[in-house]
């Protein structure tokens, strides 16, 4: 593809994920946006023709080894158990797979885009996206344009037009972390980036502000201190985390009250599955997930989870609010030490890139440690709103890639 093509196609990307949550609303053709270009890494990988395409492919041979065994697991589970139809089975594994395959779309659409001979371009257009939302958000606060969806401390939990906080939270991180790729350390950079925060901050979701300041301390140890996340650098950022979530977590999952809860039954639930179904679980499409709710799976009815408000079948809202749960239940324990696994993978690929380019390391790290927190209280990995974070990841992972290809040792 021409570096033009490249650009044009980079910059629909951007503002695809940027507002595809927004024109959701609108039309729900929209929805499958992000399924769209994780598919798209199909064709492209058939038809890519680069000299260098094996290398920048090897990097991802190990996690896509695993993948193929974590999905072998769930499809096991599947034909032990039956609980699930075909079609059912068919769109959880997508699901299962899309955040991964929408890293490797990015590989093939801008493996040879060089996103530094854009840098001024993009910067302009991530920056309107950001001064936009961040007026219409101010202009809220005066004229309260926008519907309230709840009110959270005494103030509007802000949602602008995307329909719900959450919508809202994961767009300005994204901003956020697209800032931080054209970063270049000048005071206009740290302005977008308070934008964003307050953005982020403004939506009053618990996860929202637990990420804001992770974020802060993140980018003080890296481009401030910098100094490389390691599990010492990273806890006492996760003290203040641990200290605002706290009271929501408990709730969900270890108080009295957990099993009156969507996340903290699914949660409880899964593990005397993953017992119960040793080794493989109840498969794809039975548990926690999308389609186990639109294809209702008798495994809810038999572990007296369709009492639960939120999961029954004429009420399945919440049923896809535990991402750990759905893992557990569906993928058993083997499934969840791969997935695990294929975490700590990406995350070790990334920190490679700290003596690279300090941008694309914090870019990774955030976009990981953003998932990892968000997936203890909805699906993360598997909805839609990750494949904005794979987009980010994969522009990381491009640019590990490219030393590599000229030869360059790599040390972690």
């Amino acid at each position: 593809m021409r570096k033009s093509a490249s650009y044009i196609v980079f910059l629909f990307c951007l503002y695809m994920f940027t507002f595809q949550f927004a024109l959701m609303q609108v039309n729900v053709f929209f929805q499958y946006w992000d399924e769209i270009y994780a598919i798209i890494c199909i064709p492209l990988f058939l038809l890519k023709k680069e000299q260098n395409f094996k290398v920048k492919i090897n990097i991802y041979t190990g996690i896509t080894i695993l993948l193929i065994v974590f999905s072998s697991i769930g499809l096991l589970g599947n034909i032990i158990y039956q609980y699930q139809c075909t079609a059912g089975i068919f769109q959880d594994i997508l699901l299962n797979l899309k955040f991964f395959m929408g890293i490797l779309t990015t590989f093939l659409l801008f493996g040879s885009f060089h996103i530094n001979c854009y840098c001024r371009k993009i910067r302009i257009h991530t920056r309107f996206i950001i001064m936009v939302l961040f007026s219409l958000y101010l202009l809220d606060k005066i004229f309260g344009i926008f519907p309230v969806y709840e009110v959270r401390y005494g103030l509007k939990s802000e949602q602008l037009f995307f329909g719900h906080p959450t919508g809202l939270a994961s767009v300005a991180f994204f901003l956020l972390i697209m800032i931080m790729i054209l970063y270049e350390g000048k005071s206009s950079d740290k302005i977008f980036i308070i934008m964003a925060i307050l953005l982020e901050i403004s939506t009053l979701r618990i996860k929202a502000i637990a990420v804001s300041i992770l974020f802060v301390y993140i980018y003080f140890v890296i481009m401030i201190m910098k100094r490389k996340i390691g599990w010492l650098e990273i806890l006492p950022g996760l003290i203040p985390v641990m200290i605002v979530g706290y009271d929501m977590f408990y709730s969900y999952f270890f108080s009295s009250i957990k099993m009156e809860t969507a996340r903290g039954a699914l949660l409880y639930k899964s593990f005397d599955i993953a017992r119960d179904c040793f080794p493989f679980g109840t498969g794809f499409g039975t548990y926690a997930s999308a389609p186990s709710g639109v294809w209702y799976s008798p495994v809810y009815i038999e572990y007296g989870l369709n009492t639960v408000w939120g999961l029954e079948k004429d009420n399945s809202g919440f049923i896809c609010d535990s991402f750990w749960a759905m893992i557990i239940g569906q993928n058993g324990y083997i499934g969840l030490a791969i997935y695990i696994i294929i975490i700590i993978c990406l995350i070790i690929i990334v920190s490679k890139l700290f003596r690279i380019n300090i941008n694309m390391y914090i870019v990774g790290i955030s976009s990981l440690l953003y998932l990892l927190i968000s997936s203890t209280s909805e699906s993360a990995f598997v909805n839609p709103l990750s494949l904005p974070l794979s987009f980010t990841i994969g522009l990381a992972l491009i640019e590990l890639c490219r030393l590599k290809n000229r030869g360059v040792v790599v040390h972690g």
